[in-house]
């Protein structure tokens, strides 16, 4: 969007926020966290919109010394003085990352559905200096609960639609539009309207809400997402006076001859209008309009939506005719269809299909607008979405982090470093040591560097540099404070002979200054599925004896060395951070404590399981997502819920 009331980064905080860097325990140099719905009304979710929320507020240099003053002045008149604002660490930022925040986002694809209680993305900083920047922005990304609870909401009124169209008609070409999104007026703002009117063009191609135009067409990189049709409102009926209704009409559709248009019909007399209007008076120019491709939609906007629904249907069966599809239900002429804009929601859209299902109308007759239900009618708790810290790196030891409420297990949080992995169609969250084998050995894509002889520099061996060199990036790269990886003995079995095998993968040069980090031998001799065959020499054969585990699993890193190289010139830094004394200091002498070493999460990410990719980091937007690649993730599949078994479920 344009311009805002705040276009300050630093204002993108909860007032409690600001005081938590001095809150963390002495030490703390990363934090990590995840967003997820803990469940709530709706057993899935479409996440959609963090995108938006990246590039409009985190891409790029988004802090600057002018920023800071401005936060500074507000702050210090907000919290009447006590210091409680950090410039010192906002300052750094600035000049050690440019105003460009040292965030890492991994998330699963926009349009994604997911089961409800499941990781959707992780944050986590990547400077040591400022770990409190990860849960900072707390605020700002829980917001993406809005996008993806509207998408989410309009996804499910798109299945019970769907499953309707199904049964009662001859195909699925009109579903794109047979929800049309009436919620700009509705909304608490224009952006709020752009978001949630964005959000259900995920599923659905017609609207009225322009903002969401505007808004995919700058964020989604949608020239054109969504259409609308002429349509009347009661102003332009009522004008012509209770006796000129009939003229309304006339004009109506003289002024638009093709095409589509909507005629709000319920201004006096909806049953008269319907009978004597459209059924008698107007009917021979509806007709002749409908042989120029025109098509009528006729609107009734009070009442009971069930029973006027189908009595308008059967009004106009009696005067126009119908035909009987395939499927044995009775289907309005192709220029002539009624429009329902009035109390639509998830609850009440099966209620209209099934009243007319059961009085042998096809649902394609009817189509549905939604305003407040679509766009209003929903809160953080609809999904019960929530931004938890799961993990830490304190004095250079990982800690898995959770909370476990004795009055509310179901706000429990997950644990560790988190992946989300998809397994025979169903999704699974793997917490600590599951999640990220990658901690546990120093390496991050090893088997696919063996393969491909591609260096590799992990981005998780605390290693010896100056402390305020940013830490290492998962990018591919380098910069002159990443120090390589190498690896010494590759350890396999038939569970990947499909790779091909050779020893000088493995080998490394002798002449080379190397010493080895003497905790990564001690700490694989530790984790599960070890291998008796840990001494032996790199010789590319597989190696099937004495192992422990009973997957017939694989792939084992024996020892991982540090090249020992000199560590160029820092360039200087004002920030009195710089002249601070590390949070810890590492000697490759000392054992490098992680998570515990776990195969099977090597072969599921080695396999493409592991779905939460990385998306932005320092400021870097590494995902850009169109529409049209959501919409797609986002479509309907086999595998989708039983939505009539959940509305039965949250009826009882």
């Amino acid at each position: 969007m344009g311009e805002s009331v705040i276009d300050n980064v630093i204002l993108l905080a909860d007032s409690y926020k600001i005081s938590h860097h001095r809150q963390y325990p002495p030490g703390t140099s990363s934090v990590y966290s995840y967003f997820e719905s803990r469940g709530g009304r709706f057993p899935y979710t479409v996440l959609f919109g963090l995108q938006y929320i990246l590039k409009r507020w985190l891409q790029g240099s988004v802090v600057t010394k002018e920023k800071i003053q401005e936060a500074k002045e507000l702050f210090t008149a907000h919290f009447k003085g006590n210091g409680v604002f950090n410039e010192e660490g906002w300052n750094y930022i600035v000049e050690r990352h440019g105003g460009r925040l040292p965030l890492r986002v991994c998330a699963v694809p926009e349009g994604t559905v997911v089961p409800t209680k499941n990781v959707l993305f992780t944050v986590e900083s990547t400077d040591p200096m400022v770990p409190w920047v990860t849960n900072y922005f707390e605020t700002i990304f829980v917001q993406v609960w809005y996008p993806m609870t509207v998408a989410t909401n309009s996804r499910i009124q798109k299945q019970i639609i769907h499953q309707y169209l199904k049964d009662t008609h001859d195909n699925l070409e009109s579903l794109p539009f047979l929800l049309h999104d009436f919620g700009y007026r509705g909304a608490s703002s224009v952006e709020s309207a752009a978001i949630g009117g964005a959000s259900h063009l995920v599923n659905f191609k017609g609207t009225d809400t322009i903002a969401a135009l505007a808004f995919l067409r700058k964020y989604y990189h949608s020239p054109m997402a969504g259409f609308s049709i002429p349509a009347s409102e009661h102003s332009t009926v009522t004008t012509w006076g209770r006796s000129g209704e009939s003229s309304a009409f006339r004009n109506m559709m003289e002024a638009f001859p093709d095409g589509a248009v909507a005629c709000v019909s319920d201004s006096y007399d909806i049953w008269k209008c319907c009978e004597k209007i459209w059924g008698e008076e107007l009917r021979d120019a509806v007709i002749k309009r409908g042989k120029n491709g025109g098509t009528l939609l006729i609107r009734p906007d009070s009442g009971d939506p069930p029973s006027v629904v189908l009595k308008c249907l059967e009004i106009l069966g009696k005067a126009y005719g119908t035909t009987v599809n395939s499927k044995g239900y009775k289907l309005l002429p192709p220029y002539l269809r009624v429009i329902q804009g009035d109390g639509i929601s998830y609850r009440t859209i099966g209620v209209i299909l099934e009243n007319l299902k059961v009085h042998g109308w096809c649902a394609a007759n009817v189509v549905f607008g939604s305003g407040g239900s679509l766009l209003q009618k929903v809160d953080r708790d609809t999904q019960k979405c929530a931004y938890k810290c799961s993990y830490a790196v304190i004095n250079g030891e990982g800690v898995d982090v959770y909370k476990q409420p004795i009055s509310d297990p179901s706000k429990t949080s997950k644990k560790g470093r988190l992946a989300l992995h998809h397994v025979n169609g169903t999704y699974v969250t793997l917490e600590g040591g599951r999640s990220d084998p990658k901690l546990a050995s120093c390496v991050c894509e090893v088997i696919q560097e063996f393969f491909t002889k591609e260096p590799h520099y992990c981005p998780y061996l605390i290693q010896r540099r100056p402390h305020c060199v940013p830490p290492l990036k998962l990018t591919s790269r380098s910069s002159s404070c990443e120090i390589q990886t190498q690896r010494k003995t590759l350890i396999y079995n038939t569970a990947f002979s499909n790779f091909k095998s050779s020893s000088t993968l493995c080998k490394h040069n002798p002449k080379e200054n190397k010493k080895p980090l003497q905790g990564s031998k001690k700490r694989l001799q530790k984790a599960p599925y070890a291998t008796s065959s840990f001494n032996q020499p790199c010789s590319g054969l597989l190696h099937n004896k004495n192992m422990l585990n009973s997957q017939n699993l694989a792939y084992k890193i024996n020892q991982c060395w540090d090249a020992q190289t000199p560590q160029p010139p820092v360039d200087s830094c004002s920030t009195a951070l710089c002249a601070s004394p590390p949070f810890f200091h590492y000697s490759p002498s000392e054992p490098f404590t992680s998570s515990p070493f776990v195969i099977d999460a090597v072969i599921s990410q080695l396999n493409g399981k592991d779905v939460l990719v990385p998306v932005f980091e320092n400021g870097e937007l590494l995902k850009d997502y169109t529409l049209e690649e959501i919409r797609e993730k986002a479509d309907l599949s086999p595998e989708d819920i039983d939505v009539f078994k959940f509305l039965a479920e949250e009826k009882t």
